[in-house]
């Protein structure tokens, strides 16, 4: 077995537990003390369907045109 494809998966296996344990477990003080997970769970299944506001959007701007 080669040593960096183990430590690699280590790693992953790490972070992967991090990541559940930060978005999911661990209280938020922006969310009022509670877990992103509960917080979501408390919003009707259309707002949790709807793309994030944060995303970018194009508008298009027309300028007139000076005469």
């Amino acid at each position: 077995m080669d040593l960096g494809t183990t430590l690699r998966g280590a790693q992953d296996q790490t972070i992967m537990a991090w990541r559940q344990t930060y978005n999911r477990r661990r209280p938020h003080s922006s969310l009022g003390g509670q877990t992103p997970a509960d917080f979501t769970s408390q919003w009707p299944t259309s707002v949790q369907a709807t793309p994030s506001l944060q995303q970018a959007t194009a508008i298009c701007f027309t300028q007139p045109e000076l005469s």
